[in-house]
């Protein structure tokens, strides 16, 4: 469980630092009421960093044994089914990312609480019943199966749907695509 944590917090890391400068560039926008802007960056942004992040998914699952074997200076017998757990718990990461720093800058911060919570009660039981089944990689599908299926849902409605003015017209960020 240690190195997978060790290469989770690594990825988690790369993804802040390659995003975190959004931050106070959406508050900026925000403030100046670009949507444009926000929602161009919100879309390439999160593109770049799901693109980025399928890379180095793909060099984990790929060479990721030989890799921390290299690493370690022996073999810990890491499987493909923990390799594969924590290349799409990054993925389920780096797929927020960019909105929550919009959220974040519109200072949406309760509702990402209740989202938060609510997907934390159901990863704590898919945890101990999936660790269980699956080892240790049954502990990260049970954080990343309640992020999918509600932190990631959540705060895609949340940012196409982000307010109402005062005069009740939507302040949609990004309208949804015509057919």
């Amino acid at each position: 469980m240690t190195i997978a944590l060790r290469i989770c917090i690594t990825a988690l890391g790369a993804l802040g630092v390659a995003s975190q400068p959004l931050w106070p560039a959406f508050a900026e926008a925000v403030q100046s009421n670009d949507r444009h802007w926000i929602g161009r960056v919100i879309l390439r942004g999160s593109a770049l960093l799901v693109g980025i992040t399928i890379v180095g998914s793909s060099i984990l699952l790929v060479y990721g044994q030989r890799l921390l074997g290299w690493w370690l200076h022996q073999s810990l017998g890491i499987t493909k089914a923990l390799l594969w757990a924590i290349a799409v718990w990054v993925l389920a990461q780096a797929l927020v990312r960019v909105p929550c720093l919009l959220l974040n800058a519109l200072s949406i911060i309760r509702y990402q609480v209740v989202v938060s919570s609510a997907a934390l009660a159901l990863a704590f039981g898919l945890k101990l019943w999936l660790s269980a089944r699956l080892g240790v990689a049954g502990i990260l599908w049970g954080t990343t199966a309640p992020f999918l299926l509600i932190i990631f849902p959540a705060v895609t409605w949340r940012v196409f749907h982000w307010g109402k003015d005062a005069d009740g017209g939507s302040r949609a960020v990004i309208s949804a695509p015509t057919l």
